[in-house]
């Protein structure tokens, strides 16, 4: 629930996401993988 929070919080601001989980920058377009 936290994660989507983030992303849309991100997709509202027009930010990118950085994120360590794989599966959540696979499902959003906004959130990139690091790590």
């Amino acid at each position: 629930m936290t994660d989507a929070l983030y992303v849309e919080l991100a997709e509202t601001a027009g930010l990118v996401l950085l994120t360590t989980d794989e599966r959540l920058a696979r499902a959003w377009p906004s959130a990139h993988a690091i790590g």
